[in-house]
C-alpha cells in the first residue's frame, strides 16, 4: 500500500497563532496544520519510505533560527496559495531541500521559495484585490523558532481535508 507523504518543518503553535488569516473569497484555511514543506513526495511504497528516513536521517543541518514576516501570494489560472514569507532561514531551508532532491535523485526547482502555506484558494475573482489586502502585511512579523528537526510526514486526505501524522523525525543537532 502507498503513503502519501512529504518533507516538512513544522510551525510552533506560538507562531501559528499569530499568522494573520486573510478573509478571501474561496479560501480554504491551513489553520493547525501550518508547516514548511521542503518536499511533497506523492504517494510511495514502504521501501521507498525506508530509503527517505536513511536519507533524512543522514543530514548534517544543524539548529537554525527560522523567521516569519509578511505576507506574500502564488497563483496559477484561477487557483492561488497565500503564504508566510520565511525570511530568515531562507539558505539553511534551500540547502537541506537541495541535498535531499539530489539524494533522491530528483530535479530540484529552480523556483523553490522556503514559504508557510497559509490559504489555498480556488475560483479566484480577483487577484488584485488579494495582492493589495497581502501588501498591508508585508511589515507584519510572525514570530521567529529554532528548527531543530525535520519531520517525514503521512497525509490522509479526507473530506475535511488533509491529516497529517509525523512518520519520522530527524533531530538537528
Amino acid at each position: 500500500m502507498k503513503t502519501r507523504a512529504f518533507i516538512a518543518i513544522d510551525i510552533p503553535e506560538s507562531i501559528k497563532g499569530k499568522i494573520y488569516m486573510p478573509e478571501i473569497e474561496n479560501a480554504k484555511i491551513s489553520g493547525k496544520q501550518l508547516h514548511i514543506t521542503l518536499i511533497f513526495l506523492g504517494y510511495v511504497d514502504e521501501n521507498e519510505i525506508e530509503e527517505i528516513k536513511k536519507i533524512i536521517s543522514s543530514l548534517k543541518q544543524k539548529p537554525f533560527l527560522v523567521s516569519l514576516k509578511g505576507m506574500g501570494f502564488f497563483a496559477s489560472g484561477s487557483h492561488g496559495v497565500v503564504f508566510a514569507n520565511v525570511e530568515k532561514g531562507k539558505e539553511e531551508i534551500t540547502g537541506i531541500y537541495a541535498e535531499i532532491t539530489d539524494r533522491l535523485g530528483s530535479q530540484a526547482s529552480k523556483e523553490f521559495i522556503p514559504h508557510v502555506t497559509v490559504l489555498r484558494l480556488k475560483n479566484i475573482k480577483s487577484k488584485k484585490e488579494i495582492i493589495e489586502k497581502l501588501a498591508r502585511t508585508k511589515n507584519d512579523a510572525f514570530g521567529s523558532f529554532l528548527c531543530n528537526e525535520i519531520k517525514l510526514k503521512k497525509s490522509t486526505l479526507g473530506r475535511d481535508g488533509a491529516v497529517y501524522e509525523d512518520l519520522f523525525v530527524k533531530e538537528l543537532h
